[in-house]
């Protein structure tokens, strides 16, 4: 054979080799990363806690001459919240030849959950321009879950996060039990140095995976500067306090309660001016009535009176008439 042809032959094989390779990894995926609660954590060595958020991140890139659409990528751990699986889905996009996209899924870690070894799976489905579905192995790596001996999660919610000075307010914490025992001896603390208050909850009992709402009242006091207010809660259990205390934000505004104020006596004000107005055309309204009334009599007996008047001087005339003639 000659050598011309087998270096065709070589390169035809290569060619042939190097198709079916790009064919076979339609979807290169690159640059996979792992955060936890916004820690970067090697994929190896995935370990999360109770109600933390894991962040995967991947690149792809499409290899092949023609486009790949309707491409989803999903991520799941199994059997990890009580039994069921937690999911999430990126939404649909297609890849011209060449072209790159990078993805970014969430997946919440549930509050309460046993401490065990999970998998997380990444997934990735698409289709050829054709229609045809395009191949690519999923990503597996182990989540281990830590849980601590005590541990506690908090959430807090105003019922009205916009109140006025002198205005009452609730803030509502739930606390849950997210650590391995129950807990005999806990209290939550609410402060908030700008509007003085100080607020310490009875202690309670939790036990594991139990929660606890508590309410907490309290009134914004006057003369404080408009704008946002910042409530810090805490909590103690177990005879140690948390070092990780939430934040709430009120807003405030004494400013708009003294213009509510102001708007409100120019109120009072011009309703006491139509009052008085409104009272005396009322005042004026009866005393013409009763002009009216006595109208109306004189003009009803008005012939009696004219008849009367008239008999009353025939009766003079005639005793006058008498009078004269006895002299």
């Amino acid at each position: 054979m000659r050598p011309p042809l087998i270096r065709a032959l070589l390169f035809g094989l290569i060619l042939i080799i190097g198709c079916l390779h790009v064919y076979a990894n339609p979807l290169d995926i690159s640059n996979f990363r792992i955060y936890v609660n916004d820690e970067k954590v090697d994929p190896g060595q995935i370990i999360v806690g109770p109600g933390q958020q894991i962040e995967i991140v991947l690149k792809l890139e499409n290899l092949v001459d023609q486009d790949i659409e309707d491409i989803t990528i999903t991520a799941m751990i199994d059997d990890i919240d009580d039994g069921d699986e937690i999911e999430t889905e990126s939404d649909e996009f297609d890849l011209e030849p060449g072209d790159t996209e990078t993805v970014r899924l969430y997946l919440d870690i549930p509050d309460f959950v046993d401490e065990d070894s999970y998998e997380l799976s990444v997934s990735v489905e698409a289709e050829y321009e054709d229609g045809n579905d395009v191949a690519i192995d999923d990503i597996k790596q182990t989540v281990d879950i830590s849980l601590e001996r005590y541990d506690v999660k908090m959430d807090a919610v105003f019922a009205d996060e916009n109140l006025l000075c002198d205005e009452d307010g609730t803030l509502t914490v739930t606390v849950k039990n997210i650590g391995k025992k129950d807990i005999d001896r806990l209290q939550v603390l609410v402060k908030n140095e700008e509007l003085g208050i100080y607020i310490l909850s009875d202690t309670i009992e939790l036990e594991r995976e139990g929660s606890s709402s508590l309410d907490f009242q309290f009134t914004v006091p006057e003369g404080i500067i408009p704008g946002d207010s910042q409530f810090t809660i805490m909590s103690s259990y177990q005879g140690k306090t948390d070092d990780d205390p939430i934040v709430a934000v009120l807003k405030t505004d004494c400013e708009q309660k003294m213009t509510m104020i102001k708007a409100e006596t120019k109120v009072d004000e011009v309703e006491t001016i139509i009052l008085s107005e409104s009272k005396a055309l009322s005042e004026s309204k009866v005393t013409g009535r009763m002009a009216f009334d006595t109208m109306d009599v004189i003009d009803e007996y008005k012939d009696v009176f004219a008849v009367s008047t008239i008999i009353m001087f025939t009766l003079l005339v005639l005793i006058f008439f008498q009078i004269t003639r006895k002299k």
